[in-house]
């Protein structure tokens, strides 16, 4: 298993109607959480990646920007993460 990451789907953050690698998380990819509007990926360095709508702060970015890309949450890093959920 190489940990690289693929979506597919019709959605507002990119329409794919076959498997697209996503890139941009440096590290292996551990898991994977979607909603229906945003997505959080765990790397096998316990970095958490989130991108997609931000409008209620769902990112936990400290902003209301969304993010189109994979964005490291560094506010999670420390604390010892070892499972991620999304919820709508």
């Amino acid at each position: 298993m190489t940990g690289d990451l693929y979506i597919w789907g019709i959605g507002r953050f990119g329409e794919y109607a076959s498997p697209y690698r996503i890139s941009g998380i440096p590290g292996r990819a551990t898991e994977c959480s979607i909603s229906k509007s945003h997505i959080c990926v765990m790397d096998e360095a316990a970095m958490a990646w989130v991108w997609g709508s931000n409008e209620k702060g769902e990112l936990g970015l400290g902003d209301y920007t969304t993010r189109t890309a994979p964005f490291p949450l560094v506010g999670l890093q420390e604390k010892g993460i070892n499972s991620i959920v999304v919820g709508h």
